[in-house]
């Protein structure tokens, strides 16, 4: 049988026969395998998977938590709300690895030391939930229920607890911060979760949530030891080495800086003045078109959240304090502007209305600044609370219509 890719960078790598496969007569052998993030927004988060090898396998078995039907009737829907149904696959350990391989992303593989009874015990009970309808399937949950949080749990059972006793710490990091440093690659998609989340992702983490990210699970094992038999205590991970080194590896240290979601925002309230100053028929024109549509993108944005959190399953999805800024109570922005676009008075409840949603939404710095609220929302006000500001001030004060050259003088 020819050798397969990710076999030969399993066995190229430092050393000889670096956590390598166990061979059928080998006794039973466990290896996490912790699989970088893709170019996919699905596995943006990276990916776990268990292999064993060698006892009565005549291959290796690989068991994946991260499968799910993309048959289901709304699909996007039920993730969203926190419905989607996730199951466990058994697959070929050898044919899981090139797959990975070919995707060109880092894998890194830890051999776990088990006293043996624990071992095949975990074994054959991953095996049995794979095998069964009712016990392979669960649904997904970003923190709680995830591929490296279904591995976590398995590797802690077998463990008899010793996992989790290990990492009963806080730690210096959030939900929030572990979001927004993988969903870098997708600016808007970062913005949107970071508006959508509410005060319930900036709770700082102990080290055994963090493992519901695939690399934390990862570093995080190497610091658990487990009981054996004969009293002492070994380091549940015996061997680490990289099977693949891709092009696709771990996420950045953080995320995004926030200034660089601020400039958008600080940007479009300069045009907004300016035009405001300009004065003039295609002042008006534009000033209108801009406060019509920032207007629609707020209250879009808010109400989009509002019916989201209403109808989702899944907590940190608001309430959010990002409501104060951005809220069904926008579309009256949306509103003036097309009255500014159409040349047409905006009525003095109207005015007074958008200056109180700009009042209503600075007082999110306050909560910002005093953390009142427990929620870290600057990346967000920095995008839209200039912008707001500076619609309320010029739905306040319409652009002034200069007198044309030819033409009737407008007053």
């Amino acid at each position: 049988m020819p050798i397969s890719l990710a076999t030969a960078l399993w066995l190229s790598a430092a050393g000889a026969r670096p956590c390598a496969l166990a061979q059928p007569d080998d006794p039973l052998t466990i290896h996490l395998v912790s699989i970088a993030p893709g170019a996919d927004l699905l596995n943006s988060m990276g990916h776990t998977v268990v292999v064993f090898s060698g006892g009565e396998l005549g291959f290796p078995h690989a068991y994946n938590w991260g499968v799910f039907d993309t048959s289901q009737p709304g699909v996007v829907a039920s993730f969203l709300q926190g419905r989607l149904e996730y199951f466990l696959l058994a697959t070929h350990g050898q044919q899981m690895l090139d797959h990975y391989a070919r995707e060109d992303r880092t894998m890194i593989a830890q051999r776990l030391a088990l006293p043996p009874e624990q071992a095949d015990a975990m074994f054959w009970r991953i095996d049995a939930q794979a095998r069964s309808p009712e016990l392979r399937t669960y649904a997904y949950h970003w923190a709680d229920a995830n591929c490296a949080t279904k591995a976590r749990d398995a590797i802690d059972q077998a463990a008899g607890g010793a996992v989790r006793a290990a990492l009963d710490h806080r730690v210096d990091t959030t939900p929030r911060f572990e979001a927004l440093r993988h969903f870098a690659p997708w600016p808007v998609l970062a913005f949107a979760w970071d508006f959508i989340s509410s005060s319930r992702v900036d709770t700082p983490l102990t080290a055994w949530e963090r493992t519901m990210v695939p690399e934390h699970l990862m570093l995080e094992l190497e610091h658990v030891t487990v009981g054996w038999p004969d009293g002492g205590r070994e380091p549940l991970v015996a061997e680490t080495c990289t099977l693949h080194r891709g092009q696709r590896s771990w996420a950045a240290a953080a995320p995004r800086p926030g200034w660089a979601s601020a400039l958008p925002g600080i940007g479009g309230a300069a045009l907004l003045l300016a035009a405001r100053l300009r004065g003039g028929p295609g002042a008006q024109r534009l000033v209108g078109a801009l406060v019509a549509l920032y207007g629609s993108v707020l209250g879009l944005l808010g109400t989009t959240s509002f019916l989201l959190w209403a109808s989702s399953d899944l907590d940190g999805v608001g309430p959010t304090e990002n409501w104060l800024v951005a809220g069904p109570q926008s579309w009256l922005l949306a509103w003036s502007g097309v009255q500014i676009l159409r040349g047409r008075a905006i009525p003095t409840w109207a005015r007074a209305g958008c200056v109180a949603l700009a009042a209503l939404g600075s007082s999110t710095l306050l909560l910002e600044l005093t953390s009142l609220s427990g929620q870290t929302n600057g990346r967000v006000l920095g995008a839209l609370l200039p912008g707001l500001v500076a619609c309320a001030a010029v739905v306040g004060h319409p652009p002034v219509m200069r007198p044309e050259r030819r033409g009737a003088v407008t007053v």
